[in-house]
């Protein structure tokens, strides 16, 4: 009987686990739809980008969350948008460039178009 018990145990435990996996990848796959809904739904960008800071942080449960997109001249991060940023730090944050040296980024490796960004050293 002990070993019978031990059994359903090891049954419950490994259900439990993979109904929890279950529901992170369901919240994740609901976030990821409600990001495309938003990139399908407007043509201003600076909404569409505060709506995915939202599903953003719902989905990491992040207090806060900003968006950011590399300047013409390729040397910075202008902040475009963001969400939950407490009021007495949106103007910091709103008129905060990131200098891209700073961070260890190499200008010649910003690609034009879609951006990727690409470290010199590891953070």
């Amino acid at each position: 009987m002990a070993e019978l018990a031990q059994a359903f145990d090891g049954m419950m435990a490994k259900l439990t686990a993979a109904q929890s996996a279950l529901e992170t990848r369901l919240a994740e796959t609901a976030a990821l739809l409600a990001i495309a809904r938003v990139i399908g739904g407007t043509l201003d960008r600076d909404e569409a980008l505060r709506k995915i800071c939202r599903e953003l942080a719902r989905l990491t449960g992040a207090g806060t969350v900003a968006a950011h997109l590399v300047d013409a001249e390729r040397t910075r991060l202008e902040p475009v948008a963001a969400y939950h940023v407490p009021k007495h730090l949106l103007e910091v944050v709103a008129t905060s460039p990131i200098p891209l040296a700073e961070q260890g980024f190499r200008r010649d490796r910003l690609r034009r178009g879609p951006h990727r960004l690409e470290r010199r050293h590891p953070p």
